[in-house]
């Protein structure tokens, strides 16, 4: 048996305790450098942004002087025949104040501008608000749009903050409208004719640029301070800016189609359409169905929407999954319950599982569909499939 002495036993005491006290000090001394060092980075990645900014302001600005220095230039030339022996005001360099009429009210702020010439002002004008062109928005970010159903924007992915876009309809609208373009641009005219068909050309053009203002405002947030930015304008077209990643579900959803189509194994034919169908949440723009201008890529998406389904439950039937050809023969019912092929598709799906009752109900549905709204009778090869589905004694798969 051991006996500590009782000297001993207090110093090794305040020993340990000394020993926690040095410990512990040392741990709160590196917590707090490394929240310091933390606190630094911070700092450093913010002027970092703040510096790629900055530069790229510069880069707007230097572009939107050179454009006024090239447009002033341009009309000096054409005022010239006008000023000969009229006494008429050489027009002002940029550093000057401007002398030039709003070609809406005829105003001139110093001067009156020669009869017949419309001079847009350049604060106004959209080419001259500082625009981004290809290559100079390294930094902004992505943007995911979803196209399907109603248009959202999110920044960077699809899980993305959700951008709150204008409350300009219009401005919305012009969003949409270029998504729905083959180039992704539409010029001034179209989108004066599409969205102000009844409007003065002045006055839309008046409108048109305070919507587009509005869009730009709400996708460049703190991105850019005004506009340019992921809305361009060059040569009397609005784009989407081709230095800009935009992310679209339709593009995504064409992907994986292409994909599909072109693979040699139908498994990953498979897994192709079954992702490009759950990006399908709903015709494309649905804010739009009656507008001509989104009506040709609302009919192409939902025709090969209607293509993969219709693949994918004949490929379910053929290796005797009934549920999964059940659940796309029924989507394809609920896109169109005129659908026949879809109908027998159905049938065929329920004989698989044995359900002759689910056959039965399904046919009179369709024989009720087609004649009360249509005044038709079902075609010879659904009957005969319908008679074939009932007289066989074990279901099988049909080719």
């Amino acid at each position: 048996m051991v006996t500590l002495n009782p000297s001993e036993s207090a110093s090794t005491f305040s020993e340990q305790i000394q020993s926690a006290t040095d410990q512990a000090l040392v741990d709160q001394q590196a917590a707090a450098c490394k929240g310091m060092l933390a606190a630094l980075q911070e700092i450093e990645s913010q002027l970092l942004h703040a510096e790629q900014l900055l530069r790229a302001v510069k880069g707007q600005l230097a572009e939107a002087q050179a454009a006024w220095q090239e447009e002033l230039a341009d009309l000096e030339n054409k005022l010239h025949p006008f000023s000969e022996g009229r006494g008429v005001e050489r027009l002002h360099t940029v550093g000057s104040s401007p002398r030039i009429a709003d070609p809406q009210s005829g105003a001139s702020t110093r001067g009156a501008a020669p009869p017949g010439l419309a001079i847009i002002p350049l604060q106004t004008h959209p080419r001259y608000l500082p625009s981004t062109e290809a290559g100079s928005t390294s930094t902004l970010p992505p943007l995911y749009i979803t196209c399907f159903g109603r248009l959202t924007v999110r920044r960077l992915h699809a899980q993305g903050p959700l951008i709150q876009l204008c409350r300009n309809s219009k401005g919305q609208a012009i969003l949409r409208y270029l998504l729905a373009q083959p180039q992704q641009q539409a010029s001034i005219d179209m989108l004066m004719a599409d969205l102000w068909p009844d409007e003065e050309r002045e006055t839309s053009r008046h409108k048109l640029q305070i919507a587009v203002s509005a869009l730009r405002a709400s996708l460049n947030s703190e991105q850019v301070q005004s506009g340019g930015g992921y809305i361009v304008y060059k040569e009397q077209t609005y784009l989407l800016n081709p230095a800009v990643s935009f992310i679209t579900d339709v593009a995504e959803f064409r992907r994986l189609f292409a994909t599909g189509r072109q693979a040699n194994d139908s498994d990953v034919t498979a897994r192709c359409y079954e992702q490009a169908c759950k990006l399908y949440s709903g015709p494309f723009l649905t804010e739009d169905l009656y507008a001509e201008w989104s009506f040709l890529t609302r009919e192409e998406l939902a025709r090969v929407h209607h293509q993969m389904c219709t693949w994918l439950a004949e490929y379910a039937l053929q290796r005797g999954d009934a549920e999964a050809a059940l659940a796309w023969a029924s989507l394809l019912l609920k896109l169109d319950h005129y659908d026949e092929e879809a109908y027998r598709k159905v049938m065929r799906a329920h004989s698989l599982s044995g359900r002759r009752n689910e056959v039965l109900r399904c046919y009179r549905q369709c024989c009720q569909t087609l004649r009360e709204e249509l005044g038709l009778e079902p075609l010879p090869e659904t009957r005969r499939l319908f008679e074939q589905l009932l007289g066989a004694a074990t279901p099988s798969p049909l080719p």
